[in-house]
């Protein structure tokens, strides 16, 4: 998803700095969608890994956002990493 939209950008926005940045999984767990609301909860930033410091403002980008952990592992994780400011943007987001 991340990359059709970052094709789509670069076509639109030539000029635009972009760089595309995969956040790893360092700990292995079950699928979110399994895991119950409490479970989901124990998901902390040391569940990822950054493999490049961000030196610019990040767009973290999620299809969905269930009860908001893996986003906000995630972010936290970028944030240490060195990203200055973590923008969120899912394509969709359970009640």
């Amino acid at each position: 998803m991340s990359q059709l939209l970052l094709k789509h950008l670069r076509c639109y926005h030539p000029d635009l700095k972009i760089e595309l940045i995969t956040i790893e999984r360092i700990k292995a767990n079950q699928a979110q969608h399994t895991l119950a609301k409490r479970e989901r909860h124990k998901l902390t930033h040391k569940h990822f890994y950054v493999p490049q410091t961000p030196s610019e403002s990040v767009l973290l980008i999620d299809d969905v956002i269930t009860t908001g952990s893996t986003v906000n592992a995630c972010a936290k994780a970028l944030t240490l990493s060195g990203a200055p400011n973590v923008t969120v943007w899912a394509l969709a987001r359970t009640p």
